[in-house]
């Protein structure tokens, strides 16, 4: 293999359950249409992105109408533009109702996002090279972002920020995209890189902890801002699907090195998992396995039906 396989900071956690299932989607290329989880996941990362840079820029906050209504157009779009995979649930209840569903959340997380995630939020800025490329960390005071907003060649927030890490010697690149990296109004609290999801119930402070994606980005702010963060946070904009009862949760959570050596560790088996072209799958008997939309067609690995006890 000549060319460097990309490896999604994001993906990480599914090469853990099943180096198999990542093998068939990011090594042969078999992508699975969507389902509504990530399209609104998506979107919701649109908007904040949309209100962030706005945030920095213009020191103006996107009130919960706009953000509201722009969600909900853009995601009508999205569904209008997407193949879209209905959990049996979603079959069960409709596509026409679910898409109507699935759009109002949309619209209400992100309405909860602009009111209570939004305002918290101070986005650091890095500074940047004639071609974009980040020369160092800038922590972003009040003066510092009214200052810079006359420079905008010159900095940009680590807003929604994308980046291919090189890593040498061995046939990966890390690649993906930062949410943001933010320090609060809290003195005693330093910078912190957070990673925002919608959902449908609250998280846990094990979700938080033991995120490998925190930890793969925490890893590439290292590499290319160099920031050594050991702060990160997982924000959650929260909307039922059975009341549609809507609020926001941030738990805060701490890497140490040993998190960080223990993520290299996984890449490193990826590496090995590429130039050995071994790739064993999960428990076939597991949620993970049974739920999967490669099992019986790209995967043949598990065929035979798994009976539970």
């Amino acid at each position: 293999m000549t060319d460097k396989v990309d490896v999604h900071v994001s993906s990480v956690e599914t090469f853990c359950r099943c180096p198999r299932q990542w093998m068939i989607r990011w090594i042969q290329g078999f992508i699975r249409p969507p389902k509504w989880a990530l399209v609104v996941g998506r979107r919701l990362h649109k908007l904040a992105d949309v209100a962030l840079k706005r945030k920095y820029y213009k020191q103006e906050l996107m009130t919960g109408d706009e953000a509201e209504e722009l969600a909900r157009d853009g995601i009508k779009q999205d569904a209008a533009n997407t193949e879209i995979l209905l959990e049996p649930d979603e079959v069960k209840a409709g596509a026409g109702k679910t898409r109507e569903l699935e759009i109002t959340r949309c619209g209400k997380m992100s309405r909860c996002y602009a009111q209570e995630l939004l305002p918290q939020f101070h986005p650091l800025s890095v500074w940047v090279d004639p071609d974009g490329k980040p020369i160092r960390a800038l922590q972003a005071t009040p003066e510092q972002r009214e200052d810079v907003a006359t420079r905008v060649e010159a900095t940009v927030p680590v807003v929604e920020f994308q980046f291919a890490l090189d890593y040498r010697g061995r046939p990966i690149k890390s690649v993906g995209t930062m949410d943001n990296i933010s320090i609060t109004d809290d003195p005693g609290d330093g910078a912190r890189l957070r990673d925002l999801k919608g959902s449908s119930k609250s998280p846990t402070q094990d979700e938080a902890d033991n995120s490998l994606q925190l930890t793969g980005y925490g890893l590439a702010a290292k590499a290319a801002f160099g920031m050594n963060l050991t702060g990160f946070a997982l924000d959650k904009a929260v909307c039922t699907r059975k009341t549609q009862k809507t609020y926001s949760r941030s738990l805060t959570t701490e890497r140490t090195g040993a998190d960080f050596a223990a993520y290299v560790r996984i890449l490193d088996e990826i590496c090995e998992s590429i130039v050995k072209d071994h790739w064993h799958g999960c428990h076939p008997g597991s949620w993970w396995c049974l739920g999967c939309g490669y099992r019986g067609r790209e995967c043949k690995l598990h065929t035979v039906k798994v009976v539970r006890p």
